[in-house]
């Protein structure tokens, strides 16, 4: 039997998802700025769930149907065979999306549902399932566009970032999932293969660093939880998963890499030696507390990669730069022969690394719109100090200003103008 399925993940990582899903068996049909939908089989479905570095939530598509107001929506929910996903006796929640003109609040296009969801089950003569917002055993999305409707189930009942080995964080941690695709794009898999090695000399709660040795052992992201709401669904078949969880297990590979990661927090190295401890990766990291100044390579080739802090104002952002100049000339005089790959969400900040990037990818950290800037350290890309770059910036700057006036001295003569705009903010640096 094949099943449809939409899975969700972060902004931007959608192409991304699609091509980990489609090595993962689902027959892709299409590609959303929200997500993946295709069609597997119960064996694919479970390895989504346990395999998925990229995915947010993997949800089972269970009925579509127009939705023009709250009595139709009832209707339709209330004719749905609800028996064949889950039975009477287990606590639902109902999480509603999106808006229209006779549903403007997401409390009641739950409520609708769930109307609807408790009337089946009385018409079948059973009781009534406990709605449990803070500890369901069966959640159910509910998305509502342009007066269609489409209800889901959510397999697993938590987002597939929480793979369950960070139990506490640094100050602004990135999410699992959002570290493991910054690793894919920095090309991590293929550098392991080669025996690269890999450091993160912000490391925080080490989660760069942890999800680079999961993907190097092949150890799935999702074998360290054993409550996926899945088990609550009546098409549940616990002898396959614990069958391909036994499979994962047997396919973990030692590795020789050198690891490692470096804060200048005491707290948060702690914090990242008990993460790795919990995802089964301890022994294959070493953590400690260092300042960038100290900062070594752990192998002849490797990667560094990284989320430095970044600001999101002005006043928050230039005390930075000269963080980041440290980091771009900690590169090139320390790291030749390795790669590196850096994030941040801003160009200034970017620039000042001194260093040409030779790919860049859109990342969203949350809300914040970021780039990762992979960096090749080798002799032909030389470093820019902090003179070089606005020695540069104002060549271009008086460069720009003589082609703009032998343009227009001439249009201006014509038109017996004595006063005309030469520069209107055209270059970056110079607003």
């Amino acid at each position: 039997m094949n099943y449809t399925l939409f899975i969700s993940c972060p902004k931007g990582l959608e192409y991304l998802l699609g091509d980990e899903v489609k090595s993962l068996g689902l027959s892709v049909s299409r590609i959303s700025p929200q997500g993946v939908f295709g069609q597997a089989d119960l064996t694919t479905l479970y390895q989504l769930c346990l395999w998925s570095r990229i995915a947010n939530r993997v949800q089972l598509i269970l009925f579509s149907g127009e939705a023009h107001n709250p009595q139709i929506l009832q209707q339709l929910c209330q004719q749905f065979p609800w028996q064949t996903v889950f039975s009477a006796d287990k606590r639902i929640a109902i999480e509603f999306h999106g808006s229209s003109r006779h549903f403007r609040n997401a409390m009641f296009g739950a409520q609708v549902v769930k109307d609807g969801i408790v009337d089946h089950f009385r018409q079948l003569k059973q009781n009534r399932p406990d709605v449990d917002k803070k500890n369901p055993q069966i959640r159910l999305h509910a998305h509502l566009d342009k007066d269609e409707i489409t209800v889901s189930l959510d397999l697993t009942g938590y987002s597939l970032h929480q793979r369950g080995y960070r139990l506490k964080t640094g100050g602004a941690p990135l999410k699992e999932n959002l570290a493991a695709a910054m690793l894919i794009r920095a090309g991590w898999p293929e550098l392991a293969k080669k025996g690269y090695g890999l450091t993160d000399p912000f490391c925080g709660s080490g989660t760069l660093v942890i999800e680079a040795a999961m993907m190097a052992a092949n150890i799935a992201p999702g074998i360290l939880r054993d409550d996926q709401a899945f088990s609550f669904w009546t098409q549940h078949q616990s002898g396959l998963w614990n069958k391909l969880k036994q499979q994962a297990l047997q396919q973990i590979r030692p590795i020789n890499l050198s690891l490692s990661g470096s804060d200048q927090d005491a707290q948060v190295i702690r914090i990242a030696k008990e993460n790795a401890a919990r995802a089964g990766v301890g022994k294959l990291i070493q953590f400690s507390m260092q300042s960038l100044s100290a900062l070594s390579p752990c192998a002849e080739k490797g990667l560094l990669i990284t989320n430095p802090p970044y600001g999101e104002r002005m006043g928050e952002i230039n005390p930075l730069i000269p963080l980041y100049q440290q980091l771009g000339q900690c590169l090139y005089e320390r790291f030749q022969g390795w790669e590196a790959a850096v994030l941040t969400s801003n160009t200034l900040l970017a620039k000042a690394i001194g260093l040409r990037s030779n790919k860049q990818y859109s990342f969203y950290n949350g809300p914040i719109a970021c780039k990762l800037y992979c960096i090749t350290l080798d002799s032909h890309n030389r470093y820019k100090a902090a003179a070089e770059q606005s020695h540069s910036a104002s060549s271009a700057l008086r460069n720009r200003l003589q082609k703009n006036w032998q343009h227009l001295q001439k249009w201006a003569s014509r038109n017996q103008i004595h006063a005309f705009r030469l520069y209107d903010a055209d270059l970056p640096d110079y607003a």
